[in-house]
């Protein structure tokens, strides 16, 4: 009890704090840039300084010269914005600008796969991408202007998240007179670092001594009822792996969606044919923990009469838009691939998309989360509202806050995880 109410006066004071800089930068905006200079300049030259300090202190001689190389090119650039305080001004709008940029360029592409894939209302992912582009453009050309820009931009986001934060601690401390239903709209959305990350951490903390209270298991005992919907975040170590990956299971069937046809992957395995796998629930988590090494965090959704008709319809519609499609091994069994591998080991059926969403998969807009958004996120099936890019590691989050806080929106999580055992041969769980 102490924990929640903690927890409770932490949020809203964080609330009020957001709430509070975001005034200051916007009503002494020279006095905020004047604090923010000096503390990045006491900034890089720390981190000049341990740079150096580092390097002097290795063993190895090439590391030791890349250390004070890096260190010396770092004090070199402190003072540049010591002697220069409007090559500091100048910096921040066009690192901005820079990042604005590549976000245009994930939007442009984006608005290219709904074109291609005849998407209704593509024109809003055109002139999304086309005002990001020119935002990006004023920021590198004209960067000191930008400051002002960047000021306002960042009070009003500081105020409004301030905002949802104050929300979510007022919701906390009404959590008993909220009807769950509208307290999901409290919910604001993880930044997208944060969010990429979380998978990678989300498994390191699992295999910490400390989580062996969770409920592992290894064995799917329990069928899946006609009432329920789950949703499966997959997670392991790796580079692409750590990122996670989302699969949503109805009627005892997996549906998986991803780049499962590697002889159409392109743009450094991010863009291609969208591949659709349905498989057995049981043996998919099964042979998944055991074969492929994953962890599978599971949460459960209750539906009602109204959500399961419509979630029937959804799989129908879904289904209806696909052709089959069959892995390389069937050319070939010495080949084993991810798509042959799953069907050796499943015997699952795998579909590729013949028009509209999802026939291309691209891993900023059309990728495996979205197709868990398209069941759950519906007219008349209010289960989740997600905003921003959507990613394995914000739906983990939003999914373990409902679970944390017994929602009756998500009854049960469950760990799947192939068994380990320590030096006496005891399970890990």
């Amino acid at each position: 009890m102490l924990k929640e109410r903690i927890k409770t006066i932490s949020v809203l004071l964080y609330g009020l704090t957001l709430i509070v800089l975001g005034s200051i930068l916007l009503i002494r905006t020279q006095w905020m840039i004047d604090l923010l200079y000096r503390i990045n300049l006491f900034a890089i030259l720390g981190l000049s300084a341990s740079r150096v300090l580092t390097g002097i202190l290795e063993k190895d001689r090439n590391k030791r010269t890349n250390g004070v190389l890096y260190g010396t090119f770092i004090f070199i650039l402190f003072l540049l914005v010591l002697n220069f305080p409007i090559f500091f001004g100048a910096m921040i709008p066009f690192l901005y600008g820079l990042w604005a940029l590549l976000s245009a360029v994930v939007k442009f592409i984006t608005w290219y796969n709904f074109h291609v894939d005849k998407i209704y209302n593509r024109i809003w992912a055109f002139l999304d991408a086309f005002i990001t582009f020119i935002f990006a453009m004023l920021l590198i050309l004209d960067p000191l202007p930008g400051v002002l820009r960047l000021t306002y931009v960042a009070s009003a986001y500081l105020m409004f998240y301030g905002s949802m934060q104050l929300f979510s601690g007022i919701n906390l401390l009404l959590n008993d007179l909220l009807k769950d239903r509208y307290k999901i709209f409290l919910h604001f959305p993880l930044p997208m670092f944060i969010s990429v990350l979380l998978p990678s951490r989300i498994y390191k903390d699992l295999h910490k001594p400390s989580s062996r209270t969770i409920d592992f298991r290894q064995n799917v005992d329990d069928p899946q009822a006609e009432d329920e919907l789950e949703i499966f975040i997959h997670l392991k170590e790796g580079n692409k792996e750590g990122l996670g990956h989302v699969d949503v299971s109805y009627r005892d069937f997996i549906f998986s969606y991803g780049l499962h046809d590697p002889l159409n992957r392109h743009l450094n395995g991010t863009y291609g044919d969208g591949v659709l796998i349905q498989a057995n629930r049981k043996r998919f988590i099964e042979y998944s923990i055991t074969g492929e090494n994953k962890t599978i965090v599971a949460f459960t959704l209750k539906l009602n009469l109204q959500q399961i008709k419509l979630m029937e319809e959804r799989v129908i519609g879904l289904l209806e838009r696909t052709e089959p499609w069959y892995p390389r091994c069937f050319m070939d069994d010495s080949i084993n691939d991810y798509s042959s591998r799953i069907y050796k080991n499943t015997g699952a059926k795998f579909y590729k998309f013949t028009n509209g969403k999802f026939k291309t998969y691209f891993f900023a807009s059309t990728n495996c989360v979205l197709l868990a958004d398209h069941f759950v996120q519906f007219k008349g099936l209010e289960l989740v509202r997600l905003n921003g890019l959507i990613t394995p590691g914000s739906y983990f989050n939003f999914l373990n806050e409902a679970y944390q806080r017994s929602s009756p929106m998500v009854t049960r999580r469950i760990v799947y995880e192939k068994m380990k055992k320590n030096a006496n041969n005891a399970p890990l769980v």
